[in-house]
């Protein structure tokens, strides 16, 4: 219940704008695939 009231606010902006950081989390998962693909290759 602590949790809820001190982010009570941001909670109904979150529920009332409905943004999402979506395309950013899945930019950062395909920039983290590319990496681990890249891993095994050695620089030239």
């Amino acid at each position: 219940m602590k949790t809820f009231l001190k982010y009570k606010e941001k909670i109904i902006n979150a529920l009332q704008l409905h943004y999402s950081n979506a395309k950013l989390e899945a930019t950062n998962n395909l920039i983290k695939l590319i990496k681990r693909n890249a891993f095994d290759f050695r620089k030239f």
